[in-house]
């Protein structure tokens, strides 16, 4: 589908029923989206979905507890929306292409470091840049 951000906008709560998962991208796309999450306690979800600030977690199967959690969403519009925000700024944070990018660039300049400098010259901001443009040969 090409639209989710126009799909995911038209609804009020994302609910995942999976019983197992590892990582969804959905649960990115719907807090990316502003959308409250309730989802099962599986996998990593629990780094996205965090209980009571960017959504509700819920033990895989429990029906019950799920249902629960999808009307205290669904009755409480001011509490949806502030979960909902939360969720943006966490994957905005954590998740974008941006942070996901910066800490490559952190890696990169980690393992570099190591590589090419001893432990009295660490590599730091610009010196990645210039090691990159006249490599040590």
């Amino acid at each position: 589908c090409s639209d989710v951000p126009g799909i995911l906008s038209a609804i009020d709560l994302f609910a995942l029923t999976s019983l197992n998962e590892a990582s969804p991208v959905s649960i990115l796309e719907a807090l990316a989206c502003s959308r409250a999450v309730v989802a099962p306690n599986v996998g990593s979800i629990h780094q996205t979905v965090i209980e009571g600030d960017t959504g509700f977690l819920f033990e895989s199967g429990d029906e019950r507890q799920a249902l629960e959690n999808w009307c205290k969403c669904l009755n409480d519009r001011d509490l949806s929306t502030r979960l909902g925000t939360a969720g943006r700024r966490h994957v905005e944070q954590f998740g974008s292409l941006n942070s996901m990018t910066e800490g490559y660039m952190a890696l990169i300049e980690q393992m570099y470091g190591k590589k090419r400098f001893d432990e009295e010259r660490p590599l730091n901001g610009g010196q990645f840049a210039e090691a990159v443009k006249h490599p040590v040969t």
